[in-house]
């Protein structure tokens, strides 16, 4: 598998509108954790 599938393949997932929210969904999670962890830390 080469590169140029992948990538087309990517840029399909992106215009798909249902895979681009669940993207986003996973980032801001992510995002959301990582703060949740940090606040943790600082109130040691």
């Amino acid at each position: 598998m080469s590169t140029k599938t992948t990538q087309k393949s990517w840029k399909r997932s992106l215009y798909n509108p249902k895979i681009l929210k669940n993207f986003i969904f996973l980032i801001t999670k992510k995002k959301i954790e990582e703060n949740a962890l940090k606040k943790d830390f600082s109130s040691i």
